[in-house]
C-alpha cells in the first residue's frame, strides 16, 4: 500500500476498498446495514467517503463480513485512523476554508499526479509569492489584510507536495498562451513568475506545455480550466475537478475526460524547457507562433524600460533608442517600429560595440556597393 499524508485520500481509498470488498462478497448495502445494525444511508456514506469509517465498525463487523484475511486488517485499520485526522490545511489558522475547497486541497495533497489546463492564470502550484499576492488582491471580494496573507500562505504551502520526500507529486500543466502574455502585478512580477515556471520545468516530475495562439481551436476552449487528479492505487479512477465562482464540481474521471486532456497535449502544444528561446523573440505586438518564459520576460522588461532615443535620430527611418533592462542587459531597437525586433547586448558587448564605432571600424558597413 502506498503512503500518503492526506486524510482525505485515505478516506477515499478506504471508501473504494469497502465498495470493492462488498461487491466481491456478493453483498448489497442493505445486507451490510443489517450486520452493522444501522441505516443503509450510513453504509452509503462510508462507501462515498462522505463520512470517515468508525474503526470499531471496521474491525468488528466489516472486515470479518467481507472475509478479509486477518494479516491485511492492520492496513485497513490504519487507513481508518488516518482518515479521521485533520489535514494541515484545516488547522492553518483563521476562519476555516470552504468545505468544497478543503476537499480539493486534501485530494491534491495526497494525489500522485495532477494534469491541469489553465486558460488565464499560472497554476497555483507554480506561482511565486508576488504573483499569488497580485491574484489574491484582484479578486472579486474585499478581504482584510490578515485574510489575504492566510490565503497566500495556504497556496504557497500547498506547493510542498511537489517536493515530498516520498513520491513527490507529478504535475503536467497545459497553458493557454494568454497565461504567459497577461502581465499580472507588474512587468517585474511577471518576469520573475515566468522565470520561476521555466526553472520548475527542470524538475523531472514537472512538465509545462503551451498552446500557442496560432494553434487555433482546441478542446480547452469548450471545457474551460480543469484538473484531473490521479492517485497511487490502480483501482482508483481519479477525480476531475472544475472550479466555479460559487464552489466546484467533483466527478469521477472517466476515460473520455482523460482523452480530452490528451487532446490538449497534441502536437500543437510546445513543451517549455529551461533556457529555451522562442523563434520569434519578443515580438509581442505582432503575435508569435510560440511563447516561452524567456520571450515574455523580455517583453515585460521592454514595456517598463526607460528608453532613451539617440539625438542623431532623424525622420528617414534612422530612429534608434536603447534602454537598460532589469537583468543587466541593454536593449536596442528602432523607435519608429518597436515591435519589429530588438537586439540585446550584455554590458561588455555594448562597450566593445561603442569602442568599435568610435574607432571607425564599422564605417564601411553602410556604404553603397
Amino acid at each position: 500500500m502506498t503512503d500518503t499524508s492526506s486524510p482525505t485520500v485515505w478516506r477515499r481509498w478506504l471508501a473504494l476498498e469497502l465498495t470493492r470488498l462488498r461487491r466481491e462478497a456478493g453483498l448489497e448495502q442493505k445486507d451490510v446495514a443489517k450486520a452493522l445494525r444501522c441505516t443503509v444511508a450510513k453504509v452509503s456514506y462510508y462507501e462515498t467517503a462522505d463520512r470517515p469509517v468508525v474503526v470499531k465498525d471496521l474491525d468488528e463487523v466489516l472486515l470479518p463480513l467481507y472475509s478479509v484475511p486477518e494479516d491485511r486488517w492492520p492496513a485497513y485499520v490504519r487507513a481508518a485512523k488516518d482518515a479521521r485526522k485533520k489535514g494541515w490545511w484545516e488547522t492553518h489558522g483563521g476562519p476555516p476554508i470552504p468545505s468544497w475547497f478543503s476537499l480539493f486541497v486534501g485530494l491534491e495533497q495526497g494525489a500522485s499526479q495532477i494534469r491541469t489546463y489553465e486558460s488565464e492564470a499560472v497554476p497555483g502550484l507554480l506561482q511565486t509569492r508576488a504573483y499569488t499576492d497580485a491574484i489574491t488582491r484582484r479578486g472579486t471580494a474585499e478581504r482584510a489584510e490578515d485574510e489575504v496573507e492566510r490565503q497566500i500562505k495556504l497556496r504557497l504551502t500547498r506547493q510542498d507536495a511537489l517536493n515530498r520526500a516520498s513520491s513527490p507529486l507529478r504535475l503536467w500543466a497545459v497553458l493557454n498562451e494568454a497565461v504567459l502574455r497577461r502581465v499580472v502585478g507588474s512587468p517585474a512580477v511577471m518576469r520573475d513568475q515566468l522565470l520561476h515556471v521555466a526553472e520548475m520545468t527542470s524538475h523531472p516530475k514537472i512538465t509545462v506545455q503551451v498552446i500557442p495562439f496560432s494553434h487555433g481551436a482546441h478542446p480547452g476552449m469548450a471545457a474551460g480550466p480543469f484538473q484531473i487528479l490521479g492517485f497511487p492505487w490502480p483501482t482508483d479512477p481519479g477525480v476531475a475537478y472544475v472550479e466555479h465562482r460559487a464552489g466546484a464540481f467533483y466527478l469521477e474521471a472517466p476515460p473520455r475526460d482523460r482523452g480530452a486532456y490528451g487532446g490538449l497535449r497534441a502536437p500543437g502544444c510546445t513543451r517549455l524547457e529551461p533556457g529555451r528561446v522562442s523563434e520569434d523573440g519578443a515580438r509581442h505586438r505582432r503575435g508569435v507562433c510560440m511563447t516561452t518564459p524567456e520571450s515574455v520576460s523580455n517583453q515585460a522588461q521592454l514595456e517598463s524600460a526607460p528608453w532613451r532615443k539617440s539625438s542623431f535620430s532623424g525622420d528617414q527611418g534612422a530612429c534608434v533608442e536603447a534602454a537598460p533592462l532589469l537583468d543587466g542587459r541593454i536593449a536596442v531597437r528602432n523607435s519608429n517600429h518597436p515591435g519589429a525586433g530588438t537586439v540585446f547586448f550584455t554590458r561588455t558587448e555594448m562597450d566593445a560595440w561603442i569602442k568599435g564605432v568610435k574607432a571607425g571600424e564599422f564605417d564601411d558597413l553602410g556604404s553603397q556597393r
